[in-house]
């Protein structure tokens, strides 16, 4: 689970079967499968980059995503296809440092 644990609040798809397109959104933790990630470390040349994907348990074929708009800005998140770009790359930095995508 993607979860802050002060707020008892986990990530999961809007939709209960979740496709390209759907929207990600914040709600209390109630330990589902939409509320459960699987991890995927980025490959180059069979080595792993450091960088990793978020894939929904609930449909291993989708990613998650940074919407970008015009602007440059980013804010919210949603599912496409599982590929590595800088919008679905993510990395888990160490000692709670912050994360970085």
């Amino acid at each position: 689970m993607l979860k802050n644990q002060a707020a008892n609040k986990c990530l999961q798809p809007a939709a209960a079967a979740p496709q390209r397109g759907t929207t990600i959104i914040v709600k209390t933790c109630d330990g589902s499968d939409l509320q459960k990630w699987i991890l995927q470390g980025e490959r180059v040349d069979g080595k792993y980059t450091g960088w990793w994907i978020w894939r929904p348990k609930v449909n291993k074929n989708l990613a998650m995503k940074l919407n970008r708009y015009n602007d440059g800005s980013w804010d919210t998140l949603h599912l496409n296809t599982p590929y590595p770009s800088s919008d679905r790359l993510w990395r888990i930095a160490p000692n709670d440092a912050p994360w970085h995508l």
